[in-house]
């Protein structure tokens, strides 16, 4: 059979104190579910750990509580692929394609956004991380929350000054600056 992405990547929206998903993260899961059932995918990735910006320590990752949900919804296990170290957005693209997209040699991905990422900033770290041999398409929650727009900017400018010199695709020297300046990721030397 021949698909039109080689897997969905769905990106960490969220999750409640207790280790349950709120509606969002279940929200981007029944998106991708909605890929893999009309025969667009063969995959489905979740990642994400725990946010650096979280105030709790929930009980399970967002990337467990997002495929154990697929589970649920009767995605099947074999499937389902699991990054579960990244911190935030940039962290979900990074340690998916070092961990799976480069072992796994998958290129075409369906790029599942919450409603608190922005399609500029999310398409600002797909092109530093992955680069132009792999293609993303974006789809979105039919939520637009107007409150993120502010802080999606900031955000995208810290990326820009920290990132807007590296080559795009360089994910060692993106991970690089990762350990030398991100909250989430910084090394102590």
């Amino acid at each position: 059979m021949s698909y039109e992405f080689d897997a969905a990547l769905v990106l960490a929206c969220g999750i409640n104190e207790d280790g349950s998903l709120p509606a969002d993260p279940k929200e981007s899961v029944d998106i991708a579910k909605s890929l893999y059932d009309s025969a667009r995918t063969p995959l489905v990735i979740f990642s994400g750990n725990i946010s650096y910006k979280a105030t709790s320590t929930p009980p399970r990752s967002e990337s467990t509580a997002m495929r154990e949900y697929a589970q649920e919804t009767g995605l099947p296990i074999d499937c389902l692929l699991q990054e579960d170290v990244s911190k935030d957005t940039l962290g979900n693209v990074y340690f998916t394609k070092v961990s799976l997209l480069i072992p796994r040699k998958l290129g075409r991905l369906a790029v599942v956004l919450g409603p608190n990422h922005s399609r500029k900033r999310v398409q600002y770290i797909l092109d530093k991380v992955l680069g132009s041999q792999y293609q993303t398409t974006l789809f979105e929650h039919s939520a637009n929350r107007a409150q993120e727009t502010e802080r999606e900017k900031k955000s995208l400018n810290i990326l820009r000054q920290w990132f807007d010199q590296v080559p795009n695709g360089d994910h060692e020297a993106v991970y690089q600056i990762m350990l030398d300046r991100h909250p989430g990721y910084k090394t102590s030397r």
